[in-house]
């Protein structure tokens, strides 16, 4: 629609030079190669109508979609010879941007190659350079190529920018590392260098995608109390604010509210914005409220100045919410009327059509999305979907991940196996995500050679994962940085736990655990909770009700505490400020992890929508809080989501508890899982003995550790309400 408007004004004299240039700028941008040579040519047609911006643009169009080849053709057809020709000779701009290309390709080889070409022909590579390198390499998440392009810099005494800084920040941010962030912010304030607001702004997105509420709110005080302001928050910070209610799952009239109050404030809501509302209706199941967002988004690109348009991103959004509701019909008109709006699909499209396949978890459903992927794979048209990954998933593991995890769940190894060969024979690299999929996969089927053999592949990808230490010099001291992205291994940590408890092989654990310690990598509430579990299968419950007592339960109380505390004033962003002991890093209290699921957040979005309709009119009125606060409802939706409170004790591992307490007031002891094979110890064991024994260890529990117990006789309590005459049933572990 937008581009009609654009058309329209070509009928202006006056207007159609500028006309033709913003056209040809806003193309570029989107990579819409057909676009941008149309508006080119045009411009071309006239004299003096091409300059040095026209014949960026023109490359620009390529290079932001990683097709190297075609920017080189464009390049040396525009300068033959790179030199004077009829659009003049070219400038630095134009191999900054063939640079930009190699770098979205994550081609470091041919980057280097185009760096000398450009030092030769008399323009050496200056800051500006370095900044639009670096950026490439931070969208595509390659921490390797950003830690050599950091060490050029320095070799050519090329000193950081707030630039430089924001774009290692928004790679560590992609990466769900705020600890990490906030320390390069620091380091980046002792350089002398002063943040602009784009810079906080990146530092406030970093606690949204790894779940830090506290630390959004934080940032966002920080913001807007700050006198840096000038007169009022940018659309930018609205947009990440709004983003962190839909991560933890707010109801889309919360969100909806918070979008109506931006014009009390001045700011005028962009794409982004509108997408993110579109989001949020999605994940409430309101498909009807997101289809009339995107008229009235249609609606407002037709309106000059504006940069309102339904794209890619909105269109998928749109068809999965309807596919997650099994409206198929419907999801297929949203895909066909990309089609005919000329809207390439992009792998996020074509995964969201794939889970959807895997959600109906029959042979069929799981036969078509495989035929799906194979002919994505094998077709001759340009893989126009296989776009750099931008910080995120990469356009294979979109495509191939959700079958995998759909013959996953269906424990159904062989496949994964296959499938994840055919990942790989494509050209993708294995994740921790994908590897981790295959683990669960194996426990799930008792495999535990299997799963042996692939957690080393994951420890060592972890430890990749922890090479950010060097981005910047003199941080070697910086407790944060050297435990970067410490909780990577966490989810996978806690499904090897329980193979190998399950196996038997307790000694095993120990070891894994120690290693993982030694590394640096840090335990979360899900590893604690594992290893309570572990250690009954050990046959070792005070240890188990020791973990509970002096792990899991104070960190709890300690996150119950911070939650309630709010600086609306903050003298700076930070929210890890303070340095913790060495030891006390290892076991940190992190918040839980943001839904990026929109299954989980459509189920949180229901439970808190339940609790604010049974609150008091009071109530009520707290959860708005006051209009002014935009930040208000996100505290308190902090405190009432489902998800808040990560460090608590799982029902499974209170109920484990609670069985054993049961059977050593019975007088039985608790006899360790034994590897396949090796009979149970102590079988020949006076049960007069064995009873002393348990009562010895029952008095021990109650006495060293009380809060662990008090918790545990709490959720008896609760069993007994909720199972009636099938407690004794469910309880009775014989």
């Amino acid at each position: 629609m937008w581009s009609i408007a654009y058309d329209s004004l070509l009928f202006v004299p006056w207007l159609e030079k500028a006309s033709l240039a913003t056209g040809l700028y806003l193309y570029a941008h989107q990579g819409d190669v057909v676009q941008a040579e149309r508006y080119f040519e045009r411009l071309s047609k006239e004299d003096r109508w091409v300059g040095e911006p026209e014949t960026a643009m023109l490359i620009y169009s390529y290079a932001t979609n990683g097709r190297t080849e075609d920017a080189i053709a464009v390049f040396e057809q525009l300068f033959p010879n790179r030199e004077e020709g009829e659009f003049g000779s070219p400038k630095a701009i134009h191999y900054s941007i063939i640079i930009y290309a190699f770098a979205q390709k994550g081609d470091f080889s041919a980057m280097n190659e185009w760096l000398e070409i450009m030092a030769s022909a008399g323009f050496p590579p200056d800051i500006y350079v370095y900044s639009i390198i670096l950026r490439g390499f931070a969208l595509r998440g390659d921490v390797d190529s950003i830690i050599a392009v950091l060490d050029q810099m320095r070799a050519a005494n090329i000193l950081p920018t707030v630039v430089t800084y924001t774009t290692a920040i928004t790679l560590l941010a992609r990466r769900k590392d705020p600890i990490a962030v906030e320390s390069v912010y620091k380091r980046a304030i002792q350089e002398g260098i002063i943040p602009d607001r784009k810079m906080i702004n990146t530092v406030m997105n970093a606690h949204v995608e790894a779940g830090s509420w506290n630390g959004v709110i934080r940032a966002f005080d920080y913001l807007n109390s700050s006198p840096m302001r000038h007169a009022r928050l940018a659309i930018e910070t609205y947009n990440t604010l709004l983003k962190a209610y839909i991560l933890i799952g707010a109801p889309f009239r919360v969100v909806s509210k918070l979008f109506s109050r931006l014009e009390s404030t001045g700011v005028r809501p962009d794409n982004i914005t509108f997408t993110l509302l579109v989001q949020s209706a999605c994940d409430s199941g309101l498909m009807d409220v997101a289809s009339e967002i995107v008229e009235e988004m249609d609606r407002l690109s037709t309106q000059p100045n504006s940069d309102i348009k339904v794209d890619v991103y909105v269109l998928t959004i749109v068809m999965a919410g309807f596919l997650r509701l099994g409206n198929k019909i419907r999801a297929k008109e949203i895909y066909e009327e990309m089609q005919t709006r000329g809207i390439q699909p992009t792998s996020l499209t074509f995964g969201a059509i794939l889970r959807a396949y895997g959600r109906e978890n029959s042979d069929e459903s799981l036969q078509i999305a495989e035929e799906f992927v194979n002919s994505l794979m094998s077709s001759e048209s340009p893989r126009t979907w296989d776009a750099p990954a931008h910080g995120g998933k990469s356009a294979l593991s979109q495509i191939y991940g959700p079958l995998i995890a759909s013959f996953a769940r269906k424990q159904r190894p062989k496949d994964v196996e296959r499938v994840f060969q055919g990942y790989l024979d494509a050209g993708g690299a294995p994740t921790i995500g994908i590897l981790s999929t295959l683990l669960n996969c194996y426990r799930c089927v008792f495999n535990v050679e299997a799963a042996k053999q692939v957690w080393p592949q994951i420890f060592q990808l972890g430890l990749r994962y922890t090479r950010m230490p060097t981005l910047f010099e003199n941080t070697k001291g910086d407790v944060h940085l050297s435990r970067l992205q410490a909780n990577i291994l966490c989810i996978p940590l806690s499904i090897y736990i329980d193979v190998l408890s399950a196996a038997g092989l307790h000694t095993e654990i120990a070891e894994v655990w120690g290693k993982f310690q030694a590394h640096g990598f840090a335990f979360d509430s899900h590893n604690w909770n594992h290893l309570t579990v572990a250690l009954i299968r050990a046959g070792e419950p005070e240890r188990a009700f020791e973990v509970l007592e002096r792990v899991i339960l104070p960190f709890q109380r300690q996150t119950d505490h911070l939650l309630r505390l709010r600086n609306e004033s903050p003298d700076t962003p930070l929210s890890f400020d303070r340095l913790p002991a060495r030891e006390d890093l290892l076991s940190e209290p992190s918040e839980d992890p943001p839904m990026h699921s929109a299954e989980r957040r459509a189920k949180a979005a229901n439970t808190v929508f339940k609790q604010i309709r049974q609150a008091s009119e009071e109530e009520t009125d707290l959860f708005e809080g006051d209009s002014g606060d935009f930040a208000h409802p996100l505290r308190v939706l902090h405190q009432i989501s489902p998800s808040w409170n990560i460090w608590a004790p799982h029902n499974a591992t209170l109920s484990v508890l609670l069985m054993v307490l049961t059977r050593l007031q019975e007088g039985t002891l608790m006899d360790p899982v034994q590897p396949e094979g090796i009979p149970l110890t102590g079988a020949d064991a006076q049960d007069q003995a064995k009873s002393a024994i348990a009562r010895e260890i029952l008095g021990r529990i109650y006495a060293n550790y009380p809060k662990a117990v008090q918790v545990v006789l709490e959720h008896e309590s609760k069993e007994r309400r909720r199972l009636g005459s099938d407690y004794d049933q469910t309880y009775n572990w014989r």
